[in-house]
């Protein structure tokens, strides 16, 4: 079901509402509105990531140009980057699953906040693969980069960076934002002003020994 589907099938519902219902007050008709909107909701982690690569518009000329040329030009440089990436990841899920709630509604946040972070780990492992070994890159890889960047940017944009309580205690936090940051510059992207000055904690050297501590505090046992 598409989109627009949804959001018809969902409008109909509600018009549906039996008029019992209405002559209830706003409150009780708000309350079932509610209900069905939530129902109707797309929920990322359901939905797999060629069904969202799918959905999203065909990137411009440029813009796939743009991201081909900077994955080859920074071949190098990306895998330990999508590994810093993968683990600073890994390791936020793990602390969010592990917090004490303060209530049901943070609770509920911390849900939403691991399914963003999950679209966002598959769409660093999608461009993982895409990663040239040589100066070259076939035009239906660079189309899929393309398409896996944006998803990359969109998801790392509805990730909550500031929330002074959460951040206060997660250097997770802090590395993720300064590693994707980092990612968004190599793939060629202008991640704007937030990004671009976290950016400036990771760089060359640094970030490889970022990968490798992410990498070595996520996977303390060694195995691949």
């Amino acid at each position: 079901m598409t989109g627009a589907d949804q959001n018809w099938e969902m409008l109909k519902e509600i018009v549906l509402i039996p008029d019992e219902d209405w002559k209830q007050g706003a409150a009780h008709v708000n309350a079932m509105i509610a209900e069905i909107v939530e129902k109707y909701k797309p929920d990322d982690v359901e939905r797999p990531l060629k069904t969202l690569l799918a959905e999203m518009e065909a990137g411009s000329k440029a813009s796939i140009a743009r991201v081909k040329g900077a994955m080859i030009a920074n071949r190098s440089e990306l895998p330990p980057t999508f590994d810093a990436v993968l683990g600073f990841i890994s390791l936020e899920v793990q602390r969010l699953q592990n917090r004490n709630y303060r209530d049901d509604a943070d609770e509920e946040e911390s849900k939403r906040q691991i399914r963003t972070l999950t679209t966002l780990y598959q769409a660093v492992e999608g461009l993982q693969t895409l990663v040239p070994v040589a100066d070259t890159m076939s035009e239906v890889d660079a189309e899929k980069a393309e398409r896996l960047s944006r998803l990359f940017l969109n998801s790392f944009r509805k990730w909550p960076r500031e929330n002074v309580d959460e951040v206060a205690d997660s250097t997770y936090r802090f590395g993720l934002v300064g590693a994707s940051s980092y990612v968004l510059t190599l793939l060629g992207m202008q991640p704007g002003h937030a990004l671009a000055a976290a950016s400036v904690f990771f760089a060359g050297k640094r970030i490889v020994e970022t990968a490798k501590a992410a990498k070595d505090l996520f996977n303390p046992g060694g195995a691949p």
